[in-house]
């Protein structure tokens, strides 16, 4: 029998160390339970954002790296998040 869990935190636009922290209190939680699988929402990492947010450098890298730190958390368990990706490689129209 598989042992699956639905997380919903309290996601804060635009504050990926908060919303990680809380996906890693949801993880050892389910760890504990003996959980096999534990899915979060889309876009549980950065938030759902408006204005240019995504524009900005700083905070895509920053969502790249708590992206690893819940990767990191994986061993024992299925963690299924959303998050953002970034082919650094390709460039926009406008040069982004």
């Amino acid at each position: 029998m598989v042992k699956i869990c639905f997380s919903q935190i309290d996601v804060e636009p635009g504050h990926p160390d908060l919303n990680v922290e809380r996906m890693l209190q949801a993880i050892a939680e389910a760890k504990k339970n003996n959980t096999d699988i534990i899915i979060f929402s889309e876009m549980c990492i950065p938030g759902y954002l408006l204005g240019d947010t995504w524009e900005q450098t700083a905070f895509l890298k920053d969502c790249l790296s708590y992206g690893d730190d819940i990767i990191a958390a994986s061993q024992d368990i299925c963690i299924i998040f959303g998050n953002i990706a970034v082919d650094w490689d390709k460039k926009n129209t406008d040069g982004r």
